[in-house]
């Protein structure tokens, strides 16, 4: 039957571990987790690299487009200085000026002069041509249809008739607003190269990279105004008043004195362009020009202009339009140059991040394959290492597992190591209280486990009833060598502990000194107000005496008004004067009980060990030896407490 019972019970236990055997591989499940994200990480990391290389592309696109704006404001410049020089030339050739009149207005030869603006002007355009011209529409197809209305312009003003003298400035030829239109065209090309740049179509930009290629947007349009504003104007003055011209002239100048104001306050200015801005602000040649410009639009809508076309007012005009020309230019040059170097930056920036993104993504790919190979292998390794753990348990080997691998599967190590060190700390903390050593900090231990918070409690009963004991039997050692009443070393203990001072100083080669101290008034102050305040009496008196020793000294109380006083390690005979003389004087202050005042004093006999009066102690070091010593001692000190009273009391007497 009892077979038949346990052959039942082993084919339940077979079919319950049958159908709770595993179905699947937790390696497969981990291959399938571990493949979904490593084949989409290439695909996001991809999109990234993507992005951020089209950024680099438009960040290389946007340097390009600046070194276009460089090369466009270069020519602006030159050819605004050849018009300028042409129209000087015409200028002091139609007003027959001397030499020295030419020399104090243009200072210089004005042939040579406007061979050095056209061979500069020669000199942009070749850069230019050089230039990558991505921002410019039409790129070379339309700078070179610059450069051949600039032909045509230069040989038509080379072909035009001299000017006459007459009684006021000659008029313009028709040639010179060819150089114009060319300088307008050239600043339209700028505005839009800026305007591609500044609107995304050349790629995207960054803050910082928007921030710079704002300034100089707002530096290009200030200078299209002035050139606008100076074409204008220079054609008034040598063309003759057009209603049309000075209206174009008026509202540019408006414009121009706008930008002026607000530029400045614009947040995307850099610092040293703030600096620049209040230096062409500052300069008195620009503002001699800006003011002569509004002087001459003012005198002519009184219809006078006479004093503000002579030539001095045209000679401070040419001077500030060269300045304003210059001051825009730098400031153009450092404003472009700040934009080159974030562009520069943002696509270095961005190329780094591709290259990371794809270092990160083959890494990534790798670490994958190192979890499918390696780890995947060790946390095979692990769930066998738990089954033959578990195993082993069964067979009551109490083994500690080391707690790695999967969450689940540290999770079981743990909890079988808890019941492990459960049963051996249960094993240990027995052991301790068979051996009574109660005050060991390993029965301060919980015990790891359920199991050990179960036993915990019995193991603390057991060990608080011990410390019980131990406390009791330590308060009766008090009691039995300390005395109830002042807390001092009781007579028998005092014996005990004079013997031991004996055997130090001996050992060590030393002196011991004893003071024998007997209350003075005692008794009267005793019969006075009772033995409660005898007892006060008596605590205090030992309290101060043990104020007035050092820690290595011991004070007892021999029994009524007898104390005495060990002093360890003297050097000299009147360190345990001294000492005496302490306690007398401590003992005599006065003593406050209830609304009295109680006054005792103390008599001192003092004995010094080794002297020439008192036998030394054996060599044998016999116990019997060392309490006849110690009562010789004693019986020293107590004849001279005896002297003392006899001295008069309140003394301390050797």
């Amino acid at each position: 039957m009892l077979a038949a019972n346990s052959l039942a019970a082993s084919m339940a236990v077979s079919s319950i571990a049958r159908q709770a055997a595993p179905r699947g591989s937790v390696v497969h499940l981990l291959v399938v987790l571990t493949l979904i994200p490593a084949l989409s990480l290439p695909v996001f990391s991809w999109l990234f690299i993507q992005d951020r290389l089209r950024v680099s592309s438009g960040a290389a696109r946007i340097e390009a487009g600046l070194v276009d704006v460089t090369g466009l404001d270069r020519v602006r410049e030159a050819l605004m200085l050849e018009t300028e020089g042409r129209v000087a030339q015409r200028m002091i050739v139609g007003l027959r000026l001397t030499s020295a009149e030419r020399d104090a207005t243009l200072r210089g030869d004005p042939g040579q002069l406007l061979n050095s603006f056209r061979n500069d002007t020669d000199s942009a355009f070749a850069q230019m041509r050089t230039a990558p011209l991505i921002s410019i529409p039409g790129g070379a197809a339309t700078l070179e249809a610059l450069g051949r209305r600039l032909d045509a312009a230069r040989s038509a003003a080379e072909a035009a008739a001299p000017p006459t003298a007459t009684a006021r400035l000659t008029a313009l030829p028709p040639t010179m607003n060819a150089f114009n239109a060319i300088i307008s065209d050239v600043q339209a090309l700028e505005q839009a190269a800026l305007y591609r740049i500044s609107s995304g179509q050349l790629g995207a930009s960054s803050a910082r990279l928007l921030r710079a290629t704002g300034q100089i947007q707002a530096v290009g349009n200030l200078a299209f105004q002035v050139t606008l504003q100076q074409i204008h104007y220079f054609g008034l003055l040598f063309a003759g008043r057009r209603q049309d011209q000075l209206a174009a002239l008026t509202t540019v100048t408006g414009s121009v004195d706008t930008q002026l104001g607000a530029v400045p306050s614009g947040p995307y200015l850099s610092a040293s362009a703030r600096v620049l801005w209040k230096n062409l602000l500052a300069d008195p040649q620009v503002a001699s020009y800006l003011t002569a410009v509004r002087s001459y639009i003012l005198a002519s809508t009184r219809g006078d202009v006479q004093e503000v076309t002579s030539l001095a007012s045209i000679v401070r005009s040419g001077t500030g339009a060269r300045a304003v020309i210059a001051q825009l230019s730098h400031l153009m040059a450092v404003s472009i140059a700040e934009g080159v170097r974030q562009a520069h930056h943002d696509r270095v920036v961005a190329e780094h991040r591709a290259r990371t993104a794809l270092i990160a993504t083959l890494l990534t790919l790798l670490a994958t394959l190192v979890v499918l190979v390696v780890i995947g292998g060790r946390i095979r390794s692990r769930l066998s290492e738990l089954a033959c753990s578990a195993q082993r348990l069964s067979a009551g080997q109490l083994e500690l597992m080391a707690i790695r691998g999967p969450r689940e599967v540290a999770f079981v190590s743990r909890g079988l190591n808890d019941a492990v060190l459960s049963l051996r700390d249960i094993s240990i903390k027995a052991d301790l209280i068979s051996r009574g050593d109660i005050r060991s900090p390993l029965l301060e231990r919980l015990s790891p486990g359920p199991l050990g918070a179960a036993m915990e409690v019995s193991f603390r009963r057991a060990v608080a009833t011990m410390r019980e004991r131990e406390r009791l039997q330590m308060e009766l050692a008090y009691q039995a060598t300390h005395d109830p009443l002042t807390g001092l070393v009781n007579r028998s203990q005092a014996e005990r502990q004079l013997t031991a001072a004996l055997r130090q100083a001996q050992a060590e080669k030393g002196r011991i000194g004893l003071l024998f101290v007997d209350l003075d008034h005692f008794k009267a102050c005793n019969d006075t107000y009772g033995h409660h305040a005898g007892d006060h009496v008596l605590r205090i008196c030992a309290q101060r005496m043990n104020e007035q020793i050092r820690a290595c000294d011991v004070a007892c109380r021999l029994g009524g008004d007898e104390f005495v006083v060990i002093l360890k390690r003297v050097g000299e005979d009147i360190d345990a004067v001294s000492a005496g003389d302490r306690i007398v004087s401590a003992v005599r202050e006065p003593i406050p009980y209830l609304d009295h005042e109680l006054r005792v004093s103390a008599s001192v006999g003092i004995s010094v060990w080794p002297t020439s009066g008192v036998a030394s102690l054996p060599s044998d070091r016999s116990e019997v030896a060392a309490e006849v010593l110690a009562e010789s001692i004693l019986g020293e000190a107590d004849r001279a407490l005896y002297r003392a009273k006899a001295s008069g009391r309140n003394v301390a007497v050797f």
